[in-house]
């Protein structure tokens, strides 16, 4: 969300000097909210993660991208904030209580009441704001960007484009060579996107295709992350580049994992479209009773309206995610066939895909209620697979048999298990803060 400097949203301008300084009174508003920190196309090094620090506190930081522009001070509610901002810079966040809050805004080394702009900033509790001067003196804008930090799912991270380059023309962001974002033209900016956590290599093309305007090759979205791609300077004169603006994002709790039947067999190259989908896989929120080495397991019941033999009739696979969304990583998978039970149920395994230890097992019947339909029960669990054989796990006795009396040279052995090391998966719960 963008709020412009017209008076209307997130930040209200009053400017107190004449016509001829509007412009460098913008550019002292956005420049100077923290310590500058650049973070260059080059690199692509993203600046630091910061917190609001308290539910009651919202954070802001400046982006100062006007190449042409000189350093500026910047006063909060009368005191000195930040001093000698230049281009390019991206601050560290600023940690204000929510309300509203008085800026002024002086050359650098003068004092207060040779400010050429007063501002007031409408700060929410828990927001968290980028305050950007874009473009050059003749041609600036200032805008004040909310950034979206809400819940990310895991294995997550969320990106935008900023367009703040005035000769760049119409833009778009690619990952990898492909566009993840809708063009976009100086001054405005994309939604975002939700792209699964990773290292890219991004980069900003004429809207199209073309040879990139910016690049920043091995960009690392990091899981939970936010990051704003701000196009900053210009093209004529070569200054253009990239700063990025990292926050940290709240972390949606993990209900499930999506599972559904398709058509077709297991592996991309099998797997056809979508016939049904089931109930996400959860595991039980009950108290934990007996042994506590039990595998905790996940499971659902569902019921499809797709007859059993509708089903078997032509190849179709069962197929388990991740996560909770179809589009995630396959971590378990079966084909669904085989040889009926005596109460005419069919029993289908499901291998574990894509490197993960995840097996487990189906049942597919014909509906108790609408024999059209069909009920399926699917249970899966970890650690039931070695990731590099797909082969079980078999652990071995733990018991030590006697010496012989009848041979006292027989030495009497342990059998032990393989030594492994099983893979750990920490899942954050509930909602951090910006």
């Amino acid at each position: 969300m963008r709020h412009g400097g017209d008076g209307g949203g997130a930040a209200r301008w009053t400017t107190r000097a004449g016509a001829a300084l509007t412009a460098l009174a913008m550019l002292s508003l956005v420049l100077t909210l923290g310590e500058p920190r650049p973070a260059r196309a080059q690199d692509g090094t993203p600046a630091p993660e910061q917190s609001s620090q308290g539910a009651g506190n919202a954070a802001v930081r400046a982006v100062h991208g006007v190449s042409d522009a000189g350093p500026v001070d910047l006063y909060v509610d009368g005191g000195l904030a930040v001093s000698s901002i230049a281009f390019p810079g991206v601050s560290d966040a600023l940690r204000l209580p929510a309300g509203d809050h008085d800026l002024q805004i002086v050359p650098t080394g003068d004092t207060p009441d040779q400010a050429i702009v007063d501002t007031t900033l409408s700060l929410t509790p828990g927001g968290v704001y980028e305050i950007a001067a874009l473009g050059t003196l003749d041609d600036l804008q200032a805008n004040v960007y909310e950034v979206d930090v809400d819940s990310l799912a895991s294995k997550r991270a969320r990106v935008r484009l900023i367009d703040g380059a005035p000769d760049a023309g119409s833009v778009e962001l690619t990952a990898d060579g492909e566009a993840v974002l809708p063009a976009v033209a100086y001054p405005n900016e994309t939604d975002f996107v939700d792209l699964a956590a990773g290292t890219y290599d991004l980069a900003v093309r004429p809207e199209g295709g073309g040879d990139a305007v910016v690049s920043l090759p091995g960009t690392d979205l990091k899981e939970g992350t936010v990051s704003d791609l701000f196009t900053v300077g210009q093209l004529a004169d070569g200054s253009i580049q990239a700063l990025v603006v990292t926050t940290t994002a709240a972390r949606a709790a993990v209900t499930g994992r999506a599972a559904g039947i398709y058509a077709g067999g297991c592996g991309a190259a099998k797997r056809g479209d979508a016939v049904a989908p089931l109930a996400d896989l959860t595991t039980p929120a009950g108290d934990r009773r007996g042994p506590t080495e039990a595998v905790a397991t996940e499971s659902s019941v569902s019921s499809v309206a797709v007859s059993l033999d509708d089903i078997l009739g032509e190849d179709h696979a069962l197929v388990v995610f991740q996560f909770g969304k179809a589009n995630d990583r396959i971590v378990a998978c079966g084909e669904i066939g085989g040889a009926l039970t005596e109460n005419g149920a069919l029993l289908v395994g499901l291998r574990a895909e894509n490197g993960s230890n995840i097996a487990g097992i189906a049942t597919l019947s014909a509906g108790v209620v609408d024999p059209a339909t069909t009920d399926v029960t699917v249970a899966i669990a970890p650690d039931l697979i070695r990731p590099d054989t797909n082969q079980p796990v078999i652990a071995a006795a733990e018991t030590t048999p006697p010496p012989s009396t009848r041979d006292q040279n027989v030495i009497a052995a342990t059998p032990t298990a393989p030594e492994m090391t099983p893979e750990t998966i920490t899942i954050e719960v509930g909602t951090a803060e910006p």
